[in-house]
Order: C-alpha cells, then structure tokens, then sequence
C-alpha cells in the first residue's frame, strides 16, 4: 500500500470511528469530509472517462487486427494471380 493509500484509509478511519461513537464532526471535520467527498467523485469520474476511452482503444485495435487479417488475405490472393499470370504468360511464349 502506498503512502497516498495509507493517509486516506487513515482518515476515513477517522471519520468511520467519530461517525460509529456519534461524536459531533468540527467544522474542520466537515470541511475535509467535504473535500474527500468531492476528490472520490473526480477519481470516479476519471476512471469512468479512462475505461471509455480504453473500450475505445481496444474497439480500434480489434478493428485494425481484422483489417491486417483481411489485408493479409488480399496479398495472398493478389500472389495467387500474378503466379496465374506469370504461367499464363509463360505458357504463350513458349506454346
């Protein structure tokens, strides 16, 4: 657990405990509430964005693997009839 992970389950552990004894929160206590709160709803926003826009990475990728797969295809197609042609060719010159 890293040092930042360490201080935030230190005060939330903090507030866990003066909520369960029902000890009146300061307004300092408010105030870092309130600022934790708002700092978990930017990370949540952050991860959802993240998770877009790495569904949107991997949407790219699987199409570009199917368009390499196709291209793949294409050239082995395309080899298939030059060597056509080449015997085509070779055949009139020498028949």
């Amino acid at each position: 657990m890293d040092d930042l992970s360490k201080d935030i389950k230190e005060i939330v552990d903090y507030f866990v405990y003066k909520l369960a004894r029902n000890v009146e929160l300061t307004e300092k206590d408010r105030e870092i509430l309130i600022k934790l709160i708002l700092e978990f709803e930017k990370l949540v926003a952050d991860q959802i964005k993240i998770n877009e826009n790495l569904k949107r990475l991997e949407e790219g990728l699987a199409k570009y693997e199917n368009d390499y797969r196709e291209l793949g295809k294409r050239a082995k197609e395309l080899e298939e009839r030059v060597r056509n042609l080449e015997r085509l060719i070779f055949q009139q010159k020498y028949n």
